[in-house]
């Protein structure tokens, strides 16, 4: 601290003292109920396309549907007429409608299209929902990536990029898998002196790379058309099974992380009916497998890591059923077949896998009794399976159909909040929120883990949706019906907010929209001062001088403020002067300015009081108020001025202390200055 004398013969230190300034309203609350949303039934079922040709969702072996991160469903089939080649559709409210990938009418075209056939097979990446297609044309093996937009919300075809490409009946089958870390494995059968099972894997999604390894070496007599494989990623690698037509077996193999594992066969007694009627998945890291088996029924056999269960489960004993797809939630597996009534007469059912135990009996998609054949399904899912197949029989008129009735789990949403309301605290402005818990199911059991809250909050009417929110409260072990409640802060002030709530739970089940709290939340003013002292040091009498530093103020209150000042603390034994003029004996005097600049001096203070209209002198007699004149430099702009001053907004305030003529006063003395804030 810099020390000052006022005068020849005394010393004395002058700091100023600034006090925090703050104005309260009484609390005014309102409570409003508002519209309830209603709760979203999956089991919903719309045809996806109607086609002049063949079986568009064919083959069992292969993926032609998945569900991504965000919900959305897209389907690819195989279209014949009017339109040809590999199509796809998406819906964004579980199969009610569908648009095509860039959200126009329509579908999307993967391949050519004249020269595409039912042989191609596509896959998921979960982490960017980009889409990736293996598929045959013109006996060639192709790869396409669908890349997906976040914010539009659709998926462009990228460039078509080469597998396998010889130009001879050579290639069959394709099916596709990408590991976690980006490479895409593609297998199909593949003619070479013999038919055998060949396998590509690119690092750069077939733009250059595409390495060649043989799951098979060839065997003379038999063709490119005899093997049908499948792949799925167990443990980080590529796992295969496929059916040998040639030697009637169904056989698998694993990569090692440098080449295919020796072929085993699954067993010498399952063989194919079909080269193409298994599907395979993965539930943690067991491979799960049904087949249909030649004058055996349908099968399901799982591979633990160490050998394939034995004997097989029977699950039909029929052999006419077919097409078999299999699909899981991590937890239960479900079997869809084609169930046979009579010729071109099928219905789609399923059996659940649960704890080790199949289902005794088929549940029933479809009981039309109509050609229903070649269910598809993702993998995995939750939530439900969304489920599409073929419709009608080749060559007359066929759908392809979609349904997602088959429903995962817990199905029951927690209740819609009704009890919601909020009260303002009158001295933070902060909005505390007050509801009843609902339960799992309804209001019926606790909430478990995982489950939580989403509360959103406007100034304005709006469409209320859940995905759009400001926070999220995660919560369990909450019986129904108690009451809690959450802080909202940082509102601001004389304004009316609304405020709706939704529930989850585990699953996640979503409630409906909660009843609205409409809250008024009160304008508290509020501002900090650092620091709260700052010295003149030494000032000669009959001089000015001006801080060498400002004092930081902050309006910390919830609405836009501006800022009077008053000299409020003068020592005993000397007097304010107020108006224009030097201090007399005894008397004192302080000017004030919001301002940015640096350094300042005397020159920039206005030695007028403010009632002139342009002062910036700090009377002790009155409140005096910030303007565009007042305590200001004319020329500056209003942002750094003592008003209009937003919420969190920061001003510098400056002092210009004029001393005494002449003083007796020995001893440290301290003038303060206090800044009220008021609402602007």
């Amino acid at each position: 601290m810099r020390k000052s004398s006022l005068s020849p013969f005394c010393e004395k230190k002058v700091p100023v003292t600034f006090l925090e300034g703050k104005m309260k309203k009484i609390l005014t609350l309102s409570i409003a109920l508002i519209l309830v949303a209603g709760i979203l039934s999956l089991a919903k079922s719309a045809d996806i396309d109607t086609d002049t040709g063949g079986p568009s969702t064919a083959y069992p072996k292969d993926r032609h549907i998945v569900k991504t991160s965000t919900g959305v469903v897209v389907i690819y089939w195989r279209a014949f007429s009017p339109n040809t080649g590999i199509r796809g559709k998406k819906s964004t409210d579980n199969g009610a409608t569908w648009t095509n990938l860039g959200n126009g009418s329509g579908s999307t075209l993967i391949g050519s299209g004249s020269g595409s056939g039912n042989d191609f097979s596509i896959c998921l990446d979960s982490s960017t929902n980009n889409i990736y297609v293996a598929y045959k044309e013109s006996n060639d093996i192709y790869f396409k990536k669908l890349t997906y937009s976040v914010s539009a919300g659709t998926w462009t075809p990228g460039v078509q990029q080469s597998v396998e490409d010889l130009d001879n009946n050579d290639t069959a089958h394709p099916s596709i898998t990408r590991e976690s870390d980006g490479d895409i494995w593609v297998s199909y059968g593949y003619y070479e002196a013999g038919g055998k099972v060949r396998s590509r894997y690119s690092t750069d999604e077939f733009q250059s790379s595409k390495v060649i390894r043989d799951v098979t070496s060839s065997h003379s007599g038999s063709y490119e058309d005899n093997y049908w494989s499948a792949l799925v990623i167990r443990n980080g690698n590529p796992f295969i099974v496929y059916a040998d037509m040639h030697e009637s077996r169904y056989k698998w193999s694993y990569w090692t992380g440098t080449s295919w594992a020796s072929t085993g066969t699954i067993t010498d007694t399952d063989l194919p009916n079909s080269g193409d009627d298994f599907s395979i998945t993965m539930m943690g890291s067991d491979v799960h497998f049904v087949y249909n088996q030649s004058a055996a029924g349908i099968k399901h056999r799982y591979y633990n890591g160490t050998s394939w269960s034995d004997p097989a489960t029977t699950l039909s004993a029929s052999t006419s059923d077919k097409n078999v797809n299999l699909a899981t939630d991590g937890t239960n597996l479900w079997c869809f077949i084609s169930q046979y009534v009579a010729a071109n007469s099928y219905n789609i059912k399923y059996k659940k896998r649960s704890g080790g135990t199949w289902d005794g009996s088929w549940t029933a998609v479809t009981t039309d009794d109509a050609d229903n054949i070649y269910s598809t399904t993702p993998p995995s899912t939750t939530e439900y399976i969304p489920l599409a197949w073929t419709k009608g029989t080749n060559p007359a008129t066929v759908t392809v159909k979609f349904s997602s009735s088959v429903v995962i789990g817990d199905t029951t949403s927690p209740a819609a909040i009704s009890d919601l309301s909020g009260q303002c605290d009158s001295q933070t402005g902060d909005v505390k929120l007050y509801w009843s818990t609902p339960g799992d199911d309804g209001w019926n059991n606790t909430l478990p883990s995982q489950s939580g809250y989403r509360i959103d909050y406007s100034t304005y009417s709006k469409q209320w949706n859940k995905d759009n929110y400001q926070v999220w409260i995660p919560t369990s072990g909450v019986a129904p019906h108690t009451q809690v409640s959450r802080t909202i802060t940082g509102l601001t002030g004389a304004t009316t907010w609304y405020f709706q709530i939704w529930t989850r739970d585990e699953v996640p089940n979503w409630s409906g929209l909660s009843n609205g709290a409409t809250v008024w939340v009160n304008p508290v003013l509020s501002i900090t001062i650092e620091p709260s002292v700052r010295p003149f040091g030494e000032v000669p009498a009959n001089q000015s001088d001006v801080l060498s530093d400002g004092f930081t103020v902050t309006n910390t209150g919830n609405v836009t403020q501006k800022y009077q000042l008053r000299l409020t603390g003068v020592p005993t034994g000397w007097t304010a002067k107020n108006v224009a003029g030097a201090p007399g004996w005894e008397e004192v005097k302080i000017l004030g300015l919001f301002t940015t600049q640096s350094p300042l001096n005397t020159s920039h203070f206005n030695d007028n009081p403010p009632d002139t209209g342009d002062g910036d002198i700090v009377r002790s007699t009155s409140n005096d108020t910030a303007t565009s004149t007042n305590f200001a430099i004319s020329t500056e702009g209003a942002g750094v001025k003592g008003y209009d001053v937003t919420v969190s907004g920061i001003r510098y305030l400056w002092f210009r202390f004029d001393a005494p003529s002449g003083t007796s006063i020995k001893n440290e003395q301290f003038l303060t200055v206090t800044v009220t804030a008021i609402q602007q």
